[in-house]
């Protein structure tokens, strides 16, 4: 069960994006692209497509999915998502 007080991840509501093929391709509010091309990250763009999520939730998602240890999923992800953040292509709230 997720904390309710952790941030919940978001796809940012001021960017644009498109999911072609393989890749997701992300414009933010000020004109910067992302591409999201590797199976993680698109793992974990599809979650956020549905809902907003906790870190917990996203780690379970991640883990469930590839077979990697929920402690070095967790670590991976909390850098990913800082380099989302930080493209505005996520928010957290």
């Amino acid at each position: 069960m997720s904390d309710p007080e952790s941030p919940r991840y978001r796809i940012h509501p001021l960017c644009a994006w498109r999911r072609i093929e393989d890749r997701v391709f992300v414009l933010n509010d000020r004109d910067a692209f992302v591409t999201l091309d590797d199976p993680v990250g698109l793992v974990v763009w599809q979650v956020l497509e549905q809902r907003p999520c906790s870190l917990d939730e996203l780690v379970e998602a991640v883990a469930a999915r590839f077979d990697v240890a929920v402690e070095e999923a967790r670590r991976d992800l909390v850098e990913f998502l800082e380099a989302l953040l930080a493209g505005r292509a996520i928010d957290a709230a």
